[in-house]
């Protein structure tokens, strides 16, 4: 049995709802039995591990879709990084209020991107 497995990068995922793929020539997508597939939402990023063998899938870029839920159910629950991060930036923004003219652009905050880049999981800030 062929097994595959592909990381959703948003985090933290909640759920996969369906998973579906293109048959080669076919112009209508084919769901997958929830059998075929497990999801592992206990790692970031999560994980969708199919279990039966693939079927044979159209050359195309979007030849398996997968719908998912992901995200936080509470703003409370985001990091504090995050959350500082978030305001160091409302604040560049407050305080540089004013329509920028080419010659007045302001970098974003020292320390901001730093801040973002270590909270990234798989290219996404989760």
């Amino acid at each position: 049995c062929q097994t595959d497995v592909f990381p959703l990068f948003r985090t933290p995922l909640i759920s996969v709802e369906s998973v579906s793929y293109y048959e080669p020539d076919e112009t209508t997508l084919t769901v997958m039995d929830e059998a075929d597939y497990i999801v592992i939402t206990s790692t970031e990023p999560g994980l969708l591990k199919i279990t039966a063998d693939l079927p044979a899938l159209d050359l195309r870029p979007d030849a398996v879709q997968v719908e998912f839920t992901a995200g936080l159910a509470d703003a409370t629950l985001t990091s504090p990084v995050l959350q500082h991060a978030i305001k160091m930036l409302t604040a560049h923004f407050y305080e540089q209020r004013v329509p920028l003219a080419f010659a007045t652009a302001s970098a974003i905050p020292f320390g901001l991107s730093t801040l973002l880049e270590n909270q990234k999981v798989g290219g996404w800030i989760g």
